[in-house]
């Protein structure tokens, strides 16, 4: 059976490396609806923050390398673009909607499209502080906030390989001009 449902993005470690971008998807209407939420910083269990109702993330890391190739508004729009990729790739899972933390200029907007075609782009909402107004974006951000402890003090990459995206340092240069 299909979910449809909405897609939050938020990142940890903003203009330091490496930056980790998480994207949390959720079928529960109640996620995507405008709140008041409070920053959680506990090193928990990413399980724990999701609480199991069918919400699932995936993240990606942005290094050092990336934003001095790409600059670092396409290194987010390339962090966004592979994030909803990966979504779009899980079966039965349809995003109707995305909502991102943080600011996103029109131009951003217009290379993320292009990035994504022939895919196109969802209802999409950039705006600073939604980890404080969407639920979604909240747990995207205190995920982000774990991956982030994790991957500053251990060196085993393995333990979050499954929900990792990889991204290959040269597999935009294609659009480098974009940026």
């Amino acid at each position: 059976m299909e979910k449809r449902g909405c897609l939050g993005i938020d990142e940890s470690n903003h203009g330091r490396f490496p930056e980790i971008y998480v994207g949390v998807f959720s079928s529960l209407s109640f996620d995507a609806k405008r709140g008041n939420y409070t920053k959680k910083r506990i090193n928990t269990n990413i399980g724990d923050i999701l609480n199991n109702h069918g919400r699932i993330y995936r993240h990606t890391i942005i290094t050092k390398e990336h934003k001095e190739l790409y600059g670092a508004h396409g290194s987010k729009v390339i962090a966004v673009a592979e994030l909803i990729k990966a979504f779009n790739n899980i079966e039965d899972i349809n995003v109707d909607s995305i909502i991102l933390d943080g600011e996103f200029r029109k131009i951003d907007r217009l290379n993320l499209e292009r990035i994504l075609y022939p895919l196109d782009l969802p209802n999409f909402n950039a705006e600073p502080k939604a980890d404080e107004t969407f639920q979604i974006i909240n747990k995207a951000d205190a995920i982000a906030n774990v991956l982030h402890r994790y991957y500053s003090t251990n060196k085993d990459r393995n333990r979050y390989k499954k929900t990792r995206i990889e991204i290959g340092i040269g597999k935009y240069l294609n659009f480098k001009n974009l940026f």
